[in-house]
């Protein structure tokens, strides 16, 4: 997900959180409706990315393998509601703060 400096917090998505997701499989109960899990997007919320994979493993339809590596020293500089790139770095996956083994052990 890449965000313009209009769209955050936020960018172009709501569908952001375990109870977000529950409401929404609760309204639309289809075994066509799935995730598009990015592990990504937790840690740039400070969530654990692990939280809810086995509850909604069987709803994984597909896995962003992103990587991120929060910048504590820019963080505690220009705090979390600051334009993301100004505390966190995209990496690829193995070099952020996923533990990639985690996910993986997890989803299965």
């Amino acid at each position: 997900m890449s965000f313009s400096r209009d769209e955050w917090p936020g960018a172009k998505t709501w569908l952001s959180s375990p109870v977000i997701w529950r409401r929404m499989f609760s309204d639309i109960p289809s075994d066509y409706f799935g995730l598009n899990y990015d592990p990504s997007h937790f840690v740039l919320q400070s969530m654990d990315p692990l939280s809810c994979l086995r509850e909604f493993r069987s709803k994984l339809f597909h896995v962003h393998a992103k990587d991120m590596q929060v910048r504590q020293d820019r963080l505690n500089e220009v705090g979390a509601f600051a334009f993301p790139k100004e505390w966190h770095t995209p990496r690829i996956p193995g070099f952020g703060d996923i533990d990639w083994a985690q996910i993986h052990g997890n989803a299965l």
